[in-house]
């Protein structure tokens, strides 16, 4: 699922899980969600994905910024704060 869709439905994944999504993060990468486990990376039919950020954090990060964002905005940011703060 591209990482854009994920954050978009975030609220229906456990705050338990992690999300990892393929390198280089941008929008459209390919992310999963996994239950806590501490991996960096993890690999699937040959795909290599890597740790993005716990769901507790994606949804405390969408509860902090503006609500006139659109979708698209609101994962854009929340990219660059795994590239750049995380």
């Amino acid at each position: 699922m591209p990482l854009q869709e994920m954050i978009s439905n975030i609220e229906h994944i456990s705050d338990e899980h992690t999300i990892y999504a393929e390198q280089p993060w941008d929008i459209t990468s390919k992310a999963i969600a996994l239950s806590n486990d501490e991996k960096m990376e993890v690999f699937i039919k040959d795909t290599c994905y890597s740790y993005f950020l716990e769901v507790f954090i994606i949804k405390e990060l969408i509860e902090d910024l503006d609500d006139s964002l659109s979708n698209q905005d609101v994962v854009f940011k929340i990219v660059q704060y795994a590239i750049n703060d995380a």
